[in-house]
């Protein structure tokens, strides 16, 4: 069984380009993998960070097996907290916070 918890789509992917889902659900069949789309996101890695327009500006409409994959700003990816500017903040302050709580 596979969860597909992050699709990257690179600013050349436009709302009706859905050729590299296609490819991944062509390559679930293929093995025989399960996509778990309730555990589905998607995030858009951009030089200016998250900002007030950051889901108006990168909602795509992606659907995986007729279901819309939401926009996660902050997925966590293998115990990794990422965030669309790659600077790991979220994921040094979750760590930060689990320290001091242990520390105290």
């Amino acid at each position: 069984m596979l969860s597909a918890n992050i699709i990257v789509a690179n600013k050349r992917t436009t709302a009706n380009q859905t050729d590299p889902i296609d490819k991944i659900i062509d390559f679930c069949k293929t093995w025989d993998f399960a996509i778990y789309v309730s555990k589905t996101c998607y995030t858009t890695f951009t030089t200016a960070g998250q900002r007030k327009n950051y889901n108006k500006n990168y909602k795509l409409k992606l659907t995986v097996l007729n279901s819309e994959i939401p926009l996660d700003a902050n997925p966590t990816y293998l115990g990794i907290k990422l965030d669309p500017k790659l600077s790991f903040k979220p994921h040094l302050q979750d760590l930060e916070n689990k320290l001091t709580s242990k520390t105290n």
